[in-house]
């Protein structure tokens, strides 16, 4: 404890590294666990929002009737719930007083936009407003929700809906593909998490060396080495711990900025619970005591000697535990439904060991870069450089592991976010052009819309401002159909040599490499029942928003099935579930950058005290600072080059193999816009990793020093 507590200034400026190290990785850690929880939390309160029940299969008298859809506002998503609650009905979760047929009851988020904007644009969707959904029963701040009332036979109508049964509490993820990536990217940020806490580590040994070999010296034994290595670790690492706490404790606010799906965590759902911030005390100092005392242990040998130890050239084996990631990972995406687990837990189990295997097989590629680069230096300081890289290929990847895993990470966020239904390859493209906005109506034969009751409204439409053309579409229970001139006015073109034409699918189809317009039997439509309605617009925000709220007020309309525009319905967030995710792969990009940095610094600094006695004595036959500069820039850059190459490429493969895996309708296009400026800012944190490096350097080589040596 002496030694710990009365040291020089410079030790406790290395006690204070490693905290701050692991500081950060406790820190990053906590966000994931306080995330986690926060989500599932948030999804607990949601779950009134997909009720469970039975299909509605005759006339509905005291029974509650509920039907759900998703309404659209300039973009954004509002969960819709049309319910009829009789008397003797069963309650909705939490609404002491449900709204009666004709009006409704909003989030305080979508009461906000309502105010905000012109009644035909929004508000006139609903009704009357009377009163706000309790904030204990939305997911988050800026939910956006809201509960129609309504007659128990116009429930009935709407595809969606059920008699509702008893709530019971249980959480709504979504479907498997939710917590699937979740779990990659905890996974994923976890990575540069626990390289820093492993290099801050690593930083307490290498400036340990020289004092041991002192202490050895003068009687020392390997078991007091040893001990004093523990309790140095520890009390570095339990300061770092508490410290990570605080952090999080302070930095809580700003994490539930963060926005998942659209909407911010609530702030009261992100908390880590005593118990479990105990465990992560615990675990980090035990981790660190193990570490340090094994570190202590296989120096002891070399603490009286000051010949460098060299490591064992790598093995071509440490790329297998990559490559098999990689080849598992193919084989769930091409054969995945033949697998005898489900495919979530599949790619979870192929990526984590895709994760590891390339840290593994880091210091073999590094290796074999430092080959290369050995074979073109021709400096001193290249030379220098290149025989580092190859005796201690172990030790130089690490310094830039952390920037080797941010650039995958950088990599595999940017591409996966891009992840989309691609409209372009979809046949439906022929039918809806951008501008139009179209509702359709309950199953055609079910309950069949009598046009006489829409002349009026759809006329009146037709004159509101923005509105360029309204085209009905007709179907049975056979299909849907519209004339040649209706498609005509929709700018089909091309069109099959037949009066009548039938929609293949449906307006929304989604069918890719299918026409959306085929030859059909039927001579006349007009008999039919109404099977949607598509309005033409101006193409502006406005007009796009007035024409949704006249559709969805059209009597006899399907509320539950929303009005959409071609964009809108081919990347529905509902169902691309990748995008859902592009908030937190920007973030997870921000904070993989930040450690890999911290972990280039740390790592740099610790190898220079590994070297510290090599480069005094060089230092001393008259080499100068240029050099030093120049051996950490290339020691660093070599094989940072080297490996970010094949990492950024595998980060980009990864992301289309999961997105593809999880939902194979799904492709992704050119990596996010922010990827070019994480990368460039990796590069310039990586500059400043060596400036601040170098200034280290040179303290440690100062006059004092060197004629010591």
């Amino acid at each position: 404890m002496r030694l710990l507590t009365f040291g020089s200034r410079g030790n406790w400026g290395r006690l204070a590294a490693i905290a701050s190290g692991v500081a950060a990785g406790v820190l990053v850690v906590l966000m994931l666990i306080a995330g986690a929880g926060a989500m599932e939390t948030r999804d607990l309160r949601g779950a009134w929002l997909h009720p469970s029940g039975t299909a509605v299969s005759g006339p509905v008298t005291d029974a509650t009737v509920v039907a759900t859809g998703t309404d659209t506002f300039q973009g954004q998503r509002i969960s819709r719930m049309d319910a009829s609650v009789p008397a003797s009905g069963m309650p909705l979760p939490g609404i002491a007083e449900p709204p009666a047929p004709g009006s409704y009851l909003a989030s305080p988020a979508l009461v906000a936009m309502i105010e905000a904007n012109p009644a035909d644009r929004l508000g006139e969707r609903y009704g009357t407003f009377v009163g706000e959904i309790p904030a204990d029963l939305l997911p988050s701040p800026d939910t956006l929700a809201v509960i129609v009332g309504a007659t128990p036979e116009s429930v009935a109508a709407e595809r969606s809906a059920l008699e509702m049964m008893p709530f019971d509490g249980q959480s709504f993820g979504g479907n498997e593909n939710y917590q699937a990536l979740a779990a990659v990217g905890a996974i994923a940020l976890l990575m540069p998490a626990f390289l820093l806490v492993a290099v801050a580590t690593s930083l307490g040994a290498a400036a340990r060396s020289e004092r041991n070999q002192t202490l050895r010296t003068i009687g020392a034994s390997g078991r007091f080495l040893v001990r004093t290595a523990a309790v140095e670790a520890g009390f570095s690492a339990a300061i770092g711990a508490l410290v990570g706490i605080g952090l999080f404790s302070a930095t809580r606010p700003l994490l539930a900025l963060l926005r998942v799906a659209g909407e911010r965590l609530a702030l009261a759902d992100l908390t880590v619970d005593p118990g479990t911030l105990a465990l992560v005390v615990v675990v980090v100092v035990v981790g660190s005591v193990i570490a340090a005392t094994w570190s202590a242990i296989r120096s002891d040998s070399h603490a009286t000697t000051t010949q460098a130890v060299f490591e064992r050239a790598p093995r071509l084996w440490r790329v297998m535990p990559f490559l098999a990631g990689l080849l598992a990972l193919g084989v769930v995406r091409f054969a995945g439904s033949a697998l005898p687990v489900p495919t979530t837990i599949a790619v979870i189990a192929c990526f984590a060991v895709l994760a590891v295997g390339l840290v593994i097989a880091g210091p073999y590629i590094t290796y074999l870069t430092g080959r290369a680069y050995a074979t073109m230096a021709t400096s001193g300081t290249g030379v220098l450089a290149s025989r580092r890289i190859l005796r201690t290929p172990a030790a130089v990847f690490r310094s830039v592991a952390g920037l080797v895993a941010a650039t995958f990470l950088v990599s595999l966020f940017a591409t996966a976010v891009t992840a989309r239904a691609d409209a372009d390859s979809f046949g439906s493209d022929v039918l809806l052009p951008t501008d139009a906005v179209a509702v359709e109506f309950a199953a055609a034969g079910d309950h069949p819309v009598d046009e006489s009751l829409l002349t009026d409204a759809l006329q009146a439409a037709r004159d509101e401002p923005g509105v360029r053309d309204v085209i009905v579409v007709h179907g049975n229970v056979d299909g849907v159909f519209l004339t040649a001139d209706d498609a005509a006015r929709l700018g089909a073109t091309s069109l099959p040599p037949s009066p009548v034409l039938s929609v293949v699918g449906g307006i929304f189809s989604l069918a890719p490499d299918t026409p959306a317009l085929t030859g059909a039997d039927v001579t006349e439509v007009s008999s039919l029942p109404i099977a949607a309605v598509i309005i033409r617009t101006d193409d502006t925000p406005a007009a796009v928003e007035r024409a949704r709220t006249i559709l969805l007020a059209l009597p006899q309309v399907d509320p539950s099935t929303g009005a959409w525009t071609r964009d809108e319905f081919v990347s529905n967030a509902d169902t691309n579930l990748a995008i859902q995710f592009a908030e937190i792969g920007r973030f997870a990009i921000g904070i993989a950058t930040l450690l890999a940095a911290s972990v280039l610094v740390m790592a740099t600094i610790a190898a220079l005290y590994d070297r510290r006695r090599t480069l005094a004595l060089l230092r001393l036959i008259g080499m100068p600072n240029g050099t030093l500069r120049g051996l950490i820039t290339r020691e660093t850059l070599v094989p940072l080059i080297g490996v970010t190459v094949i990492s950024a490429g595998t980060g980009s493969l990864t992301a289309w193999l999961l997105v593809t895996s999880l939902s194979a309708d799904r492709t992704v296009g050119w990596p996010d816009p922010l990827m070019p400026i994480a990368l460039i800012a990796t590069a310039v944190m990586a500059v400043i990793a060596i400036g601040i490096a170098t200034a280290a350097g040179r303290r440690l080589l100062r006059t004092e020093q060197v004629r010591y040596e």
